[in-house]
């Protein structure tokens, strides 16, 4: 496209944009929310009171199963190998097993968190 049909496809564009129409006029006062509710909190979360759930049990038992299994696992992988000795293979053993357990906790909270308690 030339400049001078890039600057007229512009101005009929910016033309059409601007134009006052009826129906414009008309929808803009729907879009806009009453004031009265703009800022209300619905009924449902002012009445409602969220039930307990076993999360912290959920949290508690995936953390030290996948917390134990993790420090099973570290503790075969660096046994049998030179090149992690002393402080190495100790450092590597509790990473590990704290990597682990935070991982079983958050899954067994995101699981618990799906049972209430009764």
């Amino acid at each position: 496209m030339t400049r001078p049909t890039c600057i007229l496809y512009l101005i009929v564009a910016l033309a059409l944009v601007a134009a006052p129409g009826h129906a414009q006029s008309t929808a803009l006062p729907e879009l806009r929310p009453r004031y009265s509710t703009l800022f209300a909190v619905p009924r449902m979360a002012r009445d409602s009171v969220a039930r307990p759930t076993h999360w912290k049990t959920g949290a508690l038992v995936g953390g030290v199963a996948l917390g134990g299994l993790g420090l099973v696992t570290a503790w075969a992988l660096t046994g049998d190998t030179d090149s992690y000795s002393g402080d190495n293979r100790a450092l590597s053993i509790i990473g590990a097993t704290l990597v682990s357990a935070m991982l079983g906790a958050t899954i067994g909270m995101l699981i618990g968190g799906l049972f209430p308690k009764q």
